[in-house]
């Protein structure tokens, strides 16, 4: 009888869990919330920065530093303004531990897209 080899299964030493929005309209407010959760019984200094993005402009910070305890979490809100109509990528978060040197999220881009509709004609009275 054939057996199956045995498989350890271990917990990811972070967690990144995101809320983007699906659709947006030009020029308005758009915010991208992010828990980053640390899973070790370790402190870790984190940062969190974001890969460039021409369809967007940030408002506030776009780079993070930051510890975080063990068994804790952090959570972000990132505003950006749409500056494109159409489909569009939102900016990928990336997340690296400046105590071990390791990017906890590789680096294959992950892309998640929004809906950009035209701002509302506004009617002067």
């Amino acid at each position: 009888m054939n057996t199956l080899p045995l498989v350890t299964v271990r917990i990811a030493a972070f967690g990144l869990s995101l809320e983007l929005p699906t659709e947006g309209r030009l020029g308005e407010l758009l915010t991208m919330r992010l828990c980053v959760a640390n899973h070790t019984k370790e402190l870790h200094a984190l940062k969190l920065a974001f890969s460039e993005n021409e369809a967007f402009l940030f408002c506030g910070l776009k780079l993070f530093h930051f510890r975080l305890p063990p068994f804790f979490r952090h959570s972000f809100s990132v505003n950006l303004v749409p500056v494109r109509i159409g489909e569009v990528c939102l900016p990928t978060p990336k997340l690296f531990c400046v105590t071990t040197g390791e990017e906890v999220l590789d680096s294959a881009p992950r892309h998640h897209h929004v809906f950009v509709r035209p701002s509302e004609a506004r009617t002067e009275h």
